[in-house]
């Protein structure tokens, strides 16, 4: 069985915490709480903005921006569409099982 370490958002949904843990395999917390804060430490940088917000000290908000966002520690955060949401699943996707495979990001982490 393959770990699942990618979450799939849509532009301008957020995310935290939680919903990291809810698509790793590790159910350890701490896990989660790291891949979070790099994506934390992605929003302080410079110029990055234009691809992830700070809702409030919890959550993280998708700019205006679709693709992939891979941290150092290998968890991806896939930006889809907004017009990939469907009416019945206004509040996320139908996604399951979203794959990062090794694909070069523009942006890295840094």
């Amino acid at each position: 069985m393959s770990k699942n370490n990618t979450l799939c958002i849509a532009e301008w949904q957020s995310f935290g915490e939680k919903q990291i843990r809810e698509v790793i395999a590790d159910t350890r917390k701490d896990k989660a709480k790291d891949i979070f804060n790099e994506f934390v430490e992605f929003t302080k940088q410079e110029g990055n903005d234009k691809f992830l917000k700070f809702k409030n000290s919890t959550t993280l908000k998708a700019q205006n921006y679709v693709g992939l966002i891979q941290t150092k520690s290998g968890f991806c955060l896939e930006i889809l569409p907004k017009t990939f949401r469907t009416a019945k699943d206004s509040e996320g996707f139908a996604i399951k099982n979203c794959v990062c495979s090794s694909q070069k990001s523009t942006h890295p982490l840094t």
